[in-house]
């Protein structure tokens, strides 16, 4: 993990451009397990638990199960169920039960497009994955502020 200052301008610029359509399909090749072409259910959410999407979940869920009973146990664990289907139902677009490339790009967009929204001008610092999109992202405008520089 890396920290790093992202902005608006930073995602906006970037989901324009060719690189993000780079970058969003090595990561789709990195999490199509089974190398099919289409991510399952289980192949997407694997891989959102290893951008750590889920932590927070999890380790609630690890925290509480030893204190709760076997049916409050059950009940975090329907819960994480749920948000899995629903994340899942958000990339999967023509509701076919496999994501392909073409509905995780779009998907990715969204987020990263939403996410640089949030933002509104401030820019914040991310713990980010190095081999992340958002990563991308940040090398690809370093990259242009270094030719600048050049000038």
């Amino acid at each position: 993990m890396m920290a790093t200052l992202v902005s608006e301008a930073i995602l906006l610029n970037f989901v324009k451009g060719p690189r993000f359509e780079e970058a969003v399909d090595a990561q789709f090749k990195e999490f199509d397990e089974d190398g099919d072409g289409f991510l399952s259910q289980a192949e997407l959410c694997r891989s959102l638990e290893s951008l750590r999407l889920f932590d927070d979940l999890a380790g609630h869920e690890e925290r509480l199960a030893a204190s709760l009973s076997a049916s409050a146990e059950h009940e975090v664990q329907k819960q994480n169920q749920q948000l899995q289907n629903v994340l899942f139902g958000l990339f999967d677009r023509d509701g076919d039960g496999a994501v392909g490339p073409s509905e995780f790009a779009a998907q990715m967009h969204e987020i990263m497009s939403a996410i640089a929204r949030g933002l509104r001008g401030c820019p914040l610092q991310f713990l980010i994955d190095p081999g992340s999109v958002l990563a991308c992202a940040v090398q690809q405008e370093a990259e242009e502020e270094e030719k600048e520089l050049e000038l």
